[in-house]
């Protein structure tokens, strides 16, 4: 059975500056066996958590010991590194934590709303915004 994930980068709470990046991944695990394998590999990597770096306000380089460690691992990041490199760092390390865990991300996911026109000339505006 296929499940759908969404790892969500930034201010997931709205609290803070606002600004997150929604991804979705397709696992064959629950979320709950997801999220067991997160705090596995937590337990087992406390330092690669990736909620241990790249955590304030526009701080996006990635120390240098978590650029060897997860190398070794077989994780390759940059220095500095976006969001989506982020949910893919995040999706590594649930897979850490169970090794029967796959996650996949998904490109470029549609959304009920869309800008412009449909062939009939019909428009989803975007919901409860404002």
């Amino acid at each position: 059975m296929e499940h759908t994930i969404i790892i969500e980068i930034g201010d997931w709470s709205g609290d803070g500056h606002g600004q997150k990046e929604i991804y979705t991944f397709k696992s064959n695990l629950t979320i709950e066996d997801v999220r067991e394998a997160y705090f596995a590999a937590r337990d087992k990597y406390p330092d690669l958590s990736p909620e241990g770096f790249c955590c304030e306000y526009e701080d996006s380089e990635v120390p240098k010991e978590i650029i060897k460690k997860a190398s070794k691992l077989g994780f390759k990041i940059n220095k500095d590194f976006h969001t989506e490199e982020m949910a893919q760092y995040t999706a590594w390390f649930c897979q850490l934590g169970n090794q029967s865990l796959k996650l996949k991300m998904q490109e470029n996911p549609t959304t009920l709303s869309f800008y412009g026109v449909d062939e009939k000339n019909r428009h989803i505006d975007f919901i409860g915004y404002g």
